[in-house]
């Protein structure tokens, strides 16, 4: 069985996707819309059993023979259960507050377990500040485009002596829907003229050649 953890709409994730599709290979796919139970841990010895409930479905982590991780996150819900009286809110603070430290714990030993599945990448590696992992890829020597943080037009038009550049978030991908609106902020080649005088703090990068 695979393990996949991404974002729904990641193109990457889905490509694998169907490539298991088509070599019918076992997998359990999680994404930011799925809802993480934890059914039982349970420690004896160097044996750890650990039984999920993805969306109403038991899985195994013994039954995980690699685990694949994109992007996004494992969404643990945990059944707070009743408290009595919210009025007397020292108490209930104090009880929440305890209930999320040890909720927290368990989460841990269930990434701590799936580091030790052979992986293709896991969270910890995965940093989302893309001047850092830019920076780090050059020093081991990879080809990385030329990089500008700015919310400046101006700016923009005088680092780059091309039409278009690739735009990034600072951080993670930036995704909500309410009722009247829907943001989605991803990775997008966007032309120099489009932009506005002014924008949020955002990441510029150079076009490159990858076939270099």
């Amino acid at each position: 069985m695979i393990l996949i953890v991404s974002r729904q709409n990641d193109e990457g994730a889905n490509l694998v996707v169907s490539w298991l599709n088509f070599y019918r290979r076992p997998f359990f796919r999680v994404t930011e819309k799925s809802v993480v139970k934890v059914q039982l841990v349970s420690q004896d010895g160097e044996n750890t059993i650990i039984i999920l409930d993805i969306d109403g479905v038991s899985l195994d982590l013994n039954d995980v023979s690699f685990y694949f991780y994109r992007n996004s996150r494992i969404n643990f819900f945990w059944d707070i259960p009743e408290i009595g009286d919210k009025t007397e809110y020292l108490l209930y603070s104090e009880i929440y507050r305890s209930l999320k430290f040890h909720y927290h714990a368990v989460e841990e030993v269930v990434l701590n377990y799936l580091e030790k599945v052979p992986h293709l990448n896991l969270p910890k590696y995965s940093s989302p500040n893309k001047v850092l992992q830019c920076q780090l890829a050059s020093k081991f020597g990879l080809l990385t485009p030329k990089t500008i943080l700015s919310g400046s037009k101006e700016i923009v038009n005088r680092s780059f002596g091309q039409k278009s550049i690739l735009v990034k978030t600072l951080g993670y991908p930036i995704y909500f829907q309410t009722e009247k609106k829907k943001v989605v902020s991803y990775a997008s080649l966007v032309k120099l003229s489009d932009l506005p005088q002014f924008f949020p703090l955002v990441i510029g990068e150079s076009l490159i050649n990858k076939g270099e």
